[in-house]
């Protein structure tokens, strides 16, 4: 059969799909050791990256590199590029057209035409198709029709990490009731972090280390099923 590698822009998606690693994790290795790097893909294949959409311009830079030193690899690059672009990019255009990605693919594209994901409900079926007309300007996007402005949920996403810091303290407060809790201080040479007070079926988010074995990623989010006060699950 077949010998490939998946390759992914994150953990999550890592995990989800049992990949070989993330783009990240390679370029790391292809920065330091590049004759490991060319050797890692030196038997297979294809070359499968998923999650396209949010590879960035160094990584394109690897692959394009390594598609060079072995031209017998065939990639397969899967996404969506009408979604944001990749966060902290030095390229200024899209992909989706560029030399880049034609030569990576040999020229070859295939476009699905139906998304299965989107279903009647509100916020499915009716925001995908006026995603898939919309003019690659998602400032134009009514979010408004989709946000009550006075729902307060648990999920949040923050820009800056001061930000951040000030909805966790605030939902942390919510959450806790007046209860205790385990306290655990802040990293003191890492201001990204902070103190915190968990109780069980609170929503955390790991901070580091991927460990396969657990389906533990970067990133990812978890809840507390028991505490102890050494331990907790």
């Amino acid at each position: 059969g077949f010998k490939y590698k998946v390759l992914c822009p994150t953990n999550k998606a890592n995990l989800i799909i049992d990949g070989d690693g993330t783009l990240d994790s390679f370029y790391k290795m292809f920065k330091g050791n590049q004759s490991k790097f060319i050797s890692t893909f030196q038997n297979i294949d294809y070359l499968i990256v998923d999650e396209v959409s949010m590879m960035k311009e160094i990584f394109y830079r690897m692959l394009i590199l390594l598609k060079r030193m072995i031209p017998s690899i065939k990639f397969i690059l899967v996404g969506d590029f009408k979604q944001y672009p990749p966060v902290g990019d030095t390229y200024i255009g899209t992909y989706q057209y560029s030399g880049a990605i034609f030569d990576l693919c040999d020229r070859s594209r295939l476009t699905m035409t139906t998304c299965r994901r989107a279903t009647d409900d509100y916020g499915g079926k009716k925001l995908y198709q006026y995603i898939k007309h919309l003019s690659n300007n998602i400032d134009d996007f009514p979010y408004k029709d989709y946000v009550n402005k006075h729902i307060s949920t648990w999920t949040n996403i923050a820009f800056y990490h001061d930000t951040r810091k000030k909805v966790n303290q605030k939902y942390m407060t919510r959450f806790l009731r007046n209860r205790k809790g385990k306290f655990i201080p802040k990293i003191d040479d890492d201001e990204k972090t902070q103190n915190v007070r968990i109780i069980e079926n609170m929503p955390i988010l790991c901070r580091k280390s991927s460990i396969r074995k657990y389906k533990i990623a970067n990133s990812q989010r978890y809840k507390i099923l028991k505490l102890n006060d050494t331990t907790f699950t």
